[in-house]
């Protein structure tokens, strides 16, 4: 190997090291190292004390994740702390990974391109820094298709692609059509026996030590009550009681935010770009010209598979759930890597740059929750707050006041009139699904600028006439 040969090989991967670190830095320093919502807590409760029974956290478990958190949370100070750098970690590792998958089939010029537009796609940005497993999950599916990007796929590479495949069904087992995608063109390319080997191998990682921790018939208990209410009742899918009105515009929505082609207020610009980038890249694909990798049909048609499953079966109103189309969008664009690899690249740095600089915002890092937490140290003894999803931040981090869950609004009278001693003041939650308010709030609890987790909590006192 020559002294050039060296440094075009050393020179990117030095770049694609500062790309990671840099979107490390960027998840680090937005981070609030707080939960954002209900699942937030329900992980750092199962950090403390792992058991999906009570939700520690809520069935499947993510036993994985909770298990990187809890090793992290060793020296860690606090399980907070623990979880949030599992999601920095893993952001990070993810802008490398794809940088490998990229450059095998485009070169290292349009590796660091791709870890330059996957570092600055608006929805990785804005949960790698979060406790949720979706971070970790994205760093395993990256993995699943990094050990297929061999042009041939040897039988190891099946087995590793399987064994990446078993356990993000232990990190997230909602993301299982990514799986059933692999399966099916390990069999389509005779590598379903060491596949399948991989599969079995990364689930029984996992799957004892859940079983041993909660116990069989518990375990298999809780799994059948959770997915129950998941469809007929709380959870948020098609069949669920609380499944949104507007379910196909809020799904289409948050894809088009995924893929990048909308976002948030001031990005227009760089929507634009993307709205470009994928319609160019579009035209490659279907004239049909493009060798594909095995692991490039495998993510495309498990997102496919994804996208229908969101639609049927998930929370649609949650955009976390569609991070898995961000590094869908970068692969999309390999055509492009591969025609113009330096200007691309160089239009990849600056949308990177150009959409952390518009998206950090340092005025406002901690959740609305938690501003609400703190009001509450203030409010005069013998008061009550009622509020919906809300409540479980309260199991965590107890309030000088009692806090009294509410599951919809038409129940709301009757669980304050319930209440013994009659509470002095009155304090009620707008996150109650289905309660009407009227007059001026009492509180407002801003949601941070751009925060796709974020809502705006505002809290109401009632007199006893308006109960």
């Amino acid at each position: 190997m020559t002294s050039q040969d060296t440094r075009n090989g050393f020179i990117p991967a030095l770049m694609t090291l500062a790309l990671a670190a840099y979107a490390g830095f960027i998840a680090y320093s937005s981070a609030s190292f707080l939960p954002d919502d209900e699942d937030g807590v329900n992980f750092i409760l199962g950090v403390k004390d792992y058991n999906p029974v009570f939700h520690q956290p809520h069935f499947p478990g993510y036993p994985v994740y909770v298990a990187l958190g809890k090793i992290i949370a060793l020296w860690a100070p606090s399980p907070e702390l623990a979880l949030g750098l599992v999601s920095i970690i893993a952001s990070a590792l993810s802008v490398w990974v794809v940088s490998c998958i990229a450059r095998s089939e485009t070169g290292a010029w349009g590796g660091i391109a791709a870890s330059a537009l996957l570092a600055g796609t608006g929805i990785f940005t804005s949960y790698s820094g979060k406790i949720f497993s979706e971070p970790l999950a994205l760093l395993v599916l990256l993995l699943w298709m990094a050990a297929l990007k061999n042009c041939k796929p040897r039988p190891r590479d099946w087995f590793l692609s399987g064994l990446s495949a078993g356990l993000l069904l232990g990190v997230r087992l909602s993301w299982w059509p990514f799986t059933v995608a692999g399966v099916y063109y390990a069999y389509r390319n005779s590598g379903i026996k060491n596949h399948l080997a991989g599969i079995c191998s990364g689930i029984l990682v996992w799957l004892p030590v859940m079983v041993f921790v909660i116990g069989p018939t518990q375990l298999a208990d809780t799994a059948f009550d959770f997915v129950y209410g998941h469809f007929f009742d709380w959870g948020g899918a098609i069949t669920s009681t609380n499944g949104s009105s507007h379910r196909f515009y809020d799904w289409r929505m948050n894809l088009a935010q995924a893929l990048g082609v909308i976002g948030f207020e001031g990005f227009r610009l760089i929507n634009a770009v993307w709205i470009i980038l994928l319609a160019a890249s579009s035209y490659y694909w279907i004239r049909g010209n493009e060798k594909v990798a095995v692991a490039i049909k495998m993510l495309i048609a498990g997102a496919a598979l994804y996208a229908i499953w969101i639609m049927a079966g998930q929370n649609v109103s949650k955009t976390r759930h569609f991070l898995p189309f961000a590094p869908v969008a970068v692969i999309l664009t390999l055509p492009l890597f591969n025609r113009w690899p330096k200007a691309f690249t160089a239009l990849a740095l600056i949308l990177l740059l150009g959409g952390n600089v518009l998206r950090h915002d340092p005025v406002i890092k901690t959740p609305p929750v938690f501003n609400m937490a703190q009001w509450l140290e203030g409010a005069e003894n013998g008061s009550a707050l009622f509020c919906g999803p809300a409540e479980r931040y309260f199991d965590l981090y107890p309030a000088k006041i009692p806090v009294i869950s509410v599951k919809h609004g038409d129940s709301l009278r009757g669980i304050i009139k319930s209440r013994w001693p009659e509470p002095s003041a009155i304090l009620v939650c707008d996150d109650i699904p289905g309660v009407k308010l009227t007059g001026a709030p009492e509180a407002v609890f801003a949601a941070r600028p751009g925060d796709p987790v974020d809502r705006t909590l505002k809290i109401y006192k009632l007199a006893p006439d308006e109960i």
